[in-house]
């Protein structure tokens, strides 16, 4: 199994950080052996650090309310 470089370690480290500070009542989980976020016991934000990228996913994102209608 390749391992994954430092620099993708450090941008999912970031990712996490900001994350964890901006978005509340989120509980921290590991689930398929990546970061799981979840609310109130439902899984809503993953995330990844692959060779050459980060990929960050929503669950069921189309039904995250959009208060700023984006």
């Amino acid at each position: 199994m390749q391992s994954i470089p430092l620099s993708r370690q450090e941008e999912l480290s970031w990712l996490r950080q900001v994350i964890l500070e901006e978005v509340k009542g989120l509980e921290e989980t590991i689930k398929w052996g990546a970061p799981v976020y979840c609310i109130k016991g439902k899984n809503v934000l993953g995330m990844a650090a692959f060779k050459s990228y980060v990929g960050l996913w929503f669950f069921q994102g189309i039904f995250l309310k959009d208060p700023y209608k984006y």
